[in-house]
């Protein structure tokens, strides 16, 4: 029997990166991307996939996304192996199922109704947890800190997959002030961001303009960030849009060499003191 979907608005959204890590490895096995946690939870919910499904850039685009993500969380845990995840407006990622090292600490956190879902279809543990608050009830950051028992020697891992977007920016700044108040030093902050020709686009983009919502929080490039707090020190971009293949790549790769700035990446931070 499958579990009742009973999202909407915003946090439907999570079913658009579901679909994405579900079904990449079936439609772009070239990748080298799978996640077959993501199957089963696709499987397991009463969902139909192939509304989103009209558009194959949806499943390219999400695989492509969390591998790149996966990839510098891992760099991460290389460095710090017994430090703590945070997935910030988590939805059902199951990053920590796919980097597991057997020592690091892993919280998924989001609204009540997605972490009643997600308790469905995974089991907490000592090294697992999920927690069931908005991301601007900043309570969360002190029970990420009891849970992790976060120092310089074993940081936190912060990573807004997708999530940011939805966000204004009085919403974001208030949120990184505070990790920056929190979190210790050597901490690390990953998020997606998109440049305003594409946010003014988001409400044509049909799988989420399905779902009622659009892209809020824009930005020319990552470093205004410091602006809000320099103990976030800006480390690097990774281009999103520029690893999906075809007219989408060139594109964003073009419109990144005539005005040097991004259409979709994320922004990697590191908190310096």
């Amino acid at each position: 029997m499958k579990h009742e979907n009973k999202l909407k608005g915003v946090s439907e959204t999570l079913l658009i990166p579901l679909v994405g890590r579900a079904l990449g490895s079936k439609y772009y096995p070239e990748l080298g991307f799978s996640d077959p946690l993501a199957t089963e939870f696709l499987e397991a919910i009463d969902f139909d996939p192939s509304r989103l499904l009209k558009s194959k850039q949806v499943v390219a685009g999400g695989a492509i996304r969390a591998k790149l993500y996966d990839a510098v969380a891992r760099e991460f845990f290389k460095k710090y192996p017994d430090g703590t995840g945070v997935s910030i407006g988590a939805g059902l990622c199951t990053r920590f199922h796919r980097i597991d090292n057997g020592r690091m600490k892993w919280i998924d956190l989001d609204l009540p109704e997605v972490i009643e879902l997600k308790r469905k279809l995974l089991s907490e543990t000592d090294r697992y947890r999920m927690i069931a608050k908005s991301l601007l009830d900043f309570s969360w950051m002190q029970d990420v800190m009891e849970v992790g028992a976060a120092t310089p020697a074993s940081p936190v891992l912060l990573i807004s997959e997708g999530v940011f977007i939805y966000f204004h920016a009085d919403q974001i700044k208030e949120l990184i002030v505070r990790a920056a108040d929190v979190f210790p030093a050597n901490s690390e902050l990953l998020f997606d961001y998109c440049h305003p020709l594409v946010a003014r686009n988001s409400r044509r983009v049909t799988p989420v303009k399905n779902k009622g919502a659009s892209f809020r929080w824009i930005i020319h490039s990552p470093k205004e960030i410091q602006a809000w707090d320099n103990r976030f020190n800006f480390v690097k971009t990774i281009s999103i849009t520029e690893h999906i293949a075809g007219a989408v790549g060139a594109v964003a790769k073009t419109f990144r060499w005539v005005t040097g700035k991004q259409l979709y990446a994320f922004a990697h931070f590191r908190k310096i003191k």
